[in-house]
């Protein structure tokens, strides 16, 4: 017998033109509440999955593994939070990548290690709509596939038009639509993708300090044990009740952030959405302890506060605020070695200096070289490169403001903010 009202992903469903995938839905959700309950109540679920992540043998920060989870979330929003882990091999981009994966249902995702240039062109009868695609490696991308792609995490869907031979000649044919929208998932040796790419994406770094290294040699001597089945299953039970539910959540404070953000760079455009469609999902994975009102979720200052610190970095790389530390720290480098000798130095001078692989240092200076930060005085193939600082001052600011500064702002603002009535507009949500 259905009771007269039943309350399902915020709405009220009466017992009149009641569907059977209505009743099921909620049931679901109930059912996969009961499997995850412990964690949807925690107030601090990420703090919590960082350290299961710990526990269970990752070495260091877990801000990527952690980002690959939060990221997964998005996959319901009309626009997916795509990213990509950067590193020189052997740096643990792959294992962060996974680290993070393991936390996630395999229906969420679809896992490639490669695929052709036009693949993505066939993929209809694959159902990527609302699932993220993991590759696994950048190069292992077809070039040409390229715009595909891109078309793909724009526009949410995938037209094309090709030609096929029949009996009375050459004539245009329309392939099956690839439903989105999609996000990307993915990892590279290289320092860069293509501008049209990287403004897609948002770029994380792999830890390549050697005391990521040594901590990652003591986590491997201590053995630690993989998470079981039964664990995991918590965790995917969590993400699928998150991601069945409620989408709408408002954030009080959208445009105090907005109004701090710099408006000099036109990549703001595109990264802007991606942070608030992480606070989003933050909000949606603590909904347990979040107020809701008019069937939205309404975001605290402890979403952005968590957000903060796995994408201030990314953001303030990508609009040219700051630069990666792999790379301040060869500019940082050259720059206190040509003081010491006062004259030009060498990779082998940087790389000693740092206590690195030249082959690694070599990789950074090049990148530093191509921004200005480093100059070559001494360029060409099999000569002894001579290194002084460039002309380019290294720019080391951040984009977002700290969590403080921005409930502090906005206490400020809220203070001589009108009070709206019932009859005005409301505070936009997403």
């Amino acid at each position: 017998m259905i009771s007269a009202a039943m309350r399902g992903n915020g709405r009220i469903l009466s017992n009149q033109n009641i569907t059977q995938k209505e009743i099921t839905l909620p049931n679901r959700r109930d059912e996969l509440l009961k499997q995850c309950s412990d964690l949807a109540e925690n107030p601090y679920i990420l703090g919590q999955l960082s350290g299961h992540l710990r526990e269970h043998g990752f070495a260091g920060s877990t801000n990527n593994p952690l980002m690959v989870y939060l990221s997964t979330l998005t996959r319901m929003f009309d626009d997916p939070v795509s990213a990509v882990i950067k590193g020189r091999s052997s740096s643990g981009k792959s294992f962060a990548l996974h680290a993070g994966l393991r936390y996630v249902p395999d229906a969420a995702y679809h896992l490639l290690h490669g695929l052709s240039s036009k693949s993505l062109l066939h993929a209809a009868k694959h159902n990527l709509k609302n699932r993220f695609l993991i590759i696994q490696e950048a190069a292992g991308f077809g070039s040409e596939g390229w715009p595909f792609l891109r078309q793909m995490l724009t526009e949410g869907k995938l037209n094309y038009m090709t030609v096929k031979q029949t009996r009375e000649g050459h004539e245009g044919a329309v392939l099956a639509t690839v439903e989105g929208p999609m996000g990307v998932l993915m990892t590279t040796t290289q320092a860069s993708l293509h501008g049209e790419e990287e403004t897609r994406l948002l770029s994380l770094y792999a830890d390549q300090s050697p005391e990521q290294i040594r901590e990652a040699l003591m986590m491997n001597a201590r053995k630690s044990i993989r998470p079981t089945p039964e664990d995991l299953s918590r965790w995917h039970a969590l993400h699928d009740w998150v991601c069945s539910g409620n989408t709408s959540v408002e954030i009080p404070y959208v445009e105090t952030l907005l109004s701090k953000l710099p408006t000099s760079y036109p990549r703001v455009l595109r990264d802007t959405p991606k942070l608030i469609a992480l606070i989003r999902a933050h909000a949606m994975l603590h909904q347990m302890s979040r107020d809701c009102r008019a069937g939205s979720i309404i975001a605290t200052f402890e979403d952005y506060a968590s957000v903060y610190p796995l994408v201030e970095e990314a953001l303030s790389n990508g609009l040219k605020a700051s630069v990666p530390r792999h790379i301040a720290e060869v500019v940082n480098a050259v720059c206190e070695l040509h003081r010491l000798f006062a004259g030009s130095v060498s990779q082998r001078d940087v790389a000693d200096y740092l206590r690195q692989d030249q082959g690694n240092v070599s990789r950074n200076i090049s990148t530093a070289v191509e921004e200005g930060f480093v100059e070559n005085k001494n360029p060409g193939q099999g000569r002894v490169h001579e290194y002084v600082p460039g002309k380019r001052e290294l720019p080391s600011s951040s984009v977002l403001p700290t969590p403080q500064e921005l409930e502090t702002a906005y206490a400020k603002l809220s203070q001589h903010r009108p009070i709206k009535h019932d009859h005005e507009e409301l505070m936009p949500t997403w």
